[in-house]
């Protein structure tokens, strides 16, 4: 159920206004709601955001739990926060034989991803350690934290299908996102010394930014870029074109320079870039690096000719 509704979700092309989900966090949210829609049995929304409002409690020990496994890199819980049945809800049983005659029982999340979802959650309600996954996401050993940083961006946010507010006071998540974005984006940028030997992540905060759906922090993003995107030898998944997209269409005073040399790109992806070329200078490689790109497909598409015949090739197909 969950690969589907992901799968379903990635591979459908919808107007802007339509209320499929666009972000990874926004699948999330559906999936957890869902869970916790069938163990309730609430079918209407007004009563499944009370169920979840007089569940917090254990929800968010569930999170504690997620979050204390996944900064120690393990995917088993080895106690449960609670017996409840909307915490079971999101875990496996893992049966561990350790003699020939015992056995114990353990849990894990049913995907890992669903584990630094609740972890993210955890960290929202505990933002006085969110610095610190910051922190941690620029070291080696600790890097696998940077994952759980965009789930938190998206859960930051007042859209819908909400979650946090039924589980963390709205004062509490707005004092939060007032420093959180200007934090995440500083800390990321600033990374980029000779002495740490670290490169900006643009894509990385470009995921972030896209999670967020937030208008402002791109602009801060792009203003602390003087609004270039230097993107050469980066490999570009369809997901990632969407993210890079959304931040350049924020921009509407001013034109974003962006650098596409030797880039990645799949067809499904280019089309994503193409719709924010307006907002783009037309000027200096540009040019030639997206017909470096067309050409590069049409290339590949001779190398097998039977992708011609799928609709979706169409339109980089050359027209002899």
């Amino acid at each position: 159920m969950y690969a589907q509704m992901v799968a379903v979700c990635f591979s459908s092309e919808t107007p802007e206004d339509s209320p499929q989900p666009c972000t990874v966090t926004e699948i999330y949210i559906n999936i957890v709601r869902h869970c916790l829609q069938t163990i309730s049995k609430k079918t209407k929304t007004k009563d499944l955001n009370s169920f979840i409002n007089n569940k917090s409690e254990e929800i968010l020990s569930l999170a504690e739990f997620a979050f204390k496994a996944t900064e120690g890199k393990t995917v088993i819980l080895r106690e449960l926060p609670c017996e409840d049945s909307c915490v079971l809800s999101f875990l496996k049983p893992l049966v561990i034989k350790v003699a020939p005659t015992e056995t114990i029982t353990t849990h894990a999340f049913l995907h890992y991803t669903m584990q630094e979802f609740f972890a993210a959650l955890w960290l929202l309600k505990n933002p006085d350690k969110i610095g610190d996954v910051f922190q941690q996401s620029l070291i080696e050993e600790k890097k696998h934290m940077k994952h759980l940083i965009p789930f938190m961006c998206r859960l930051l946010t007042d859209k819908r299908p909400s979650l946090m507010k039924h589980l963390i006071p709205a004062q509490e998540l707005k004092n939060t996102s007032d420093w959180f974005f200007e934090e995440l984006i500083t800390t990321f940028l600033e990374a980029d010394t000779e002495d740490s030997g670290l490169d900006v992540d643009i894509l990385f905060l470009c995921q972030c930014l896209y999670e967020s759906q937030c208008p402002e922090a791109s602009i801060s993003f792009l203003e602390k870029l003087d609004y270039a995107l230097d993107l050469s030898g980066e490999s570009l998944e369809p997901y990632l074109c969407s993210a890079v997209a959304y931040v350049v269409t924020q921009s509407k005073e001013r034109k974003i320079w962006l650098n596409l040399e030797d880039v990645m790109v799949s067809e499904q992806g280019m089309r994503r870039l193409l719709g924010c070329l307006q907002n783009v200078q037309w000027c200096g490689p540009l040019p030639r690096q997206l017909w470096e790109i067309f050409l590069l497909k049409c290339g590949q598409m001779a190398d097998e000719p039977h992708q011609l015949t799928q609709p979706g090739w169409k339109s980089v197909a050359p027209s002899s």
